[in-house]
């Protein structure tokens, strides 16, 4: 559901992948980059526990070839996994 919501055109469902109030919306700027970056895949075996109800691990964005690696931070509310934080690395 977490990459799904990623790889969305609609705002309103990239928004559910990431920890944010449910009034905020997100800068369109940060729409168009997310498209830029596709596909994502989160390495699901990477996934261990940080602390606090929060995981962290690997994601991987773009291409074959031109992929980045990324660093991400899940929590878990209202029964999903959303996006805490990402770090490139």
């Amino acid at each position: 559901m977490l990459v799904a919501a990623l790889s969305a055109d609609d705002p309103d469902t990239v928004r559910t992948a990431f920890a944010v109030p449910a009034a905020q919306t997100l800068d369109p700027a940060l729409l168009d980059g997310l498209s830029r970056l596709r596909p994502v895949t989160i390495d699901e075996a990477s996934l261990r526990p940080y602390g606090n109800g929060t995981l962290e691990g690997t994601a991987a964005t773009g291409p074959t070839g031109r992929r980045s690696t990324w660093h991400i931070f899940l929590t878990r509310l209202d029964g999903s996994w959303k996006i805490a934080a990402t770090e490139a690395r």
